[in-house]
Formats: structure tokens, C-alpha cells, sequence
């Protein structure tokens, strides 16, 4: 009886090794394939000529002499805000559904589900037409990560509303709920 005990302890340890061995070597083997998929995915993004830019440009204030043909993302005011509205200009609310649906500015439509509304600005506006993207306010950022995807969709004319929706509130212009 000493024996098999002494024989299952012996091979309780060696099975505790094989374990400690086995975690050692999944670890390594995670760390080198997380590695090389970065490392891979960081040389495709620079050797793409549409790469991702590590560091978001920032973006430019408007001005009226921009080519027709060259691909644009612009920070506007309220003043340009209204002349686009006014001209009939796309605006998309960049906040979440249930903001949306409290209010949003007249006409404007909702970023989700992002694919038909990709498919609704192509349809009805094509890639060159300008739209507006707007958020709550200078502090949000879903105006511009928006603006930034749609781009990379190929739109060209991309203007981001800086004041956004609470600037649009306090100046009492057309909403709906």
C-alpha cells in the first residue's frame, strides 16, 4: 500500500510539471501570435496607399476655395452649419439611437445601422455631394470617428458640425422629435 501511494505522489508531481510546462508554453506560443499579428498588420496598413494613420490628422476649419475634387473632412460653425441646412445639406445626428430619437436636428438621419446609412447618402447624394455630421457638442468625438469612416467609404465632401446639437438647441433652430 506504501508503495502505490508513494507511486501516485510521484506521479501527481511529475503531472503538476507537465501542467506548469504546458501554461509556460501556451503563453509563449499567445505571445508570438499576438506579435506577429501586429507586426504583420502594422506593415499591411503602412504598405496600403489608403493606410490608417497611426495618429488622427486634425481637422481643418472651413474655407470656401476647396477643389471639387478633393477629398475633405472640415470642422464648421453654426453660421456655416445654418447655410448648409438652409441649402439642403445632408446632416447625419452621429449620437446614439435613443439621443436621436429624443431630437435631432430637421432632416437629419441617424448613423445606425451603419450600412444603410452608407447605402442611403450613396443613393441619394452619391460620393460628392457634401453632408454635415454632428454630435452634442465640441467634446464629443462621434462626429469626427464617424467622419473618419465615411471617408474611408469613399465620400468626399465631409463637413463635422463643432457646436453640434446643443449649440443648434440654444440658437432655436429647426428640430424634431
Amino acid at each position: 500500500m506504501r508503495k502505490c501511494s508513494h507511486l501516485l505522489i510521484m506521479h501527481w508531481k511529475k503531472q503538476k510539471i507537465n501542467n506548469k510546462y504546458l501554461i509556460k508554453t501556451f503563453i509563449k506560443q499567445a505571445v508570438y501570435l499576438i506579435t506577429c499579428s501586429v507586426v504583420v498588420g502594422i506593415l499591411f496598413n503602412f504598405l496600403r496607399p489608403a493606410g490608417i494613420p497611426i495618429i488622427a490628422k486634425q481637422i481643418n476649419g472651413f474655407n470656401d476655395s476647396f477643389q471639387i475634387d478633393e477629398f475633405v473632412i472640415e470642422s464648421i460653425d453654426l453660421e456655416i452649419a445654418k447655410k448648409f441646412y438652409y441649402d439642403d445639406v445632408l446632416f447625419i445626428d452621429a449620437r446614439d439611437d435613443i439621443s436621436f430619437s429624443k431630437g435631432h436636428i430637421t432632416g437629419a438621419i441617424s448613423p445606425i445601422p451603419h450600412d444603410e446609412m452608407v447605402d442611403n447618402i450613396f443613393i441619394n447624394h452619391g460620393f460628392n455631394e457634401p453632408f454635415v455630421i454632428y454630435c452634442d457638442d465640441e467634446e464629443c468625438g462621434f462626429s469626427e470617428d464617424l467622419a473618419y469612416q465615411l471617408q474611408a467609404e469613399g465620400f468626399s465632401k465631409i463637413y463635422v458640425f463643432s457646436g453640434g446639437w446643443n449649440q443648434w438647441l440654444v440658437a432655436k433652430l429647426p428640430v424634431e422629435k
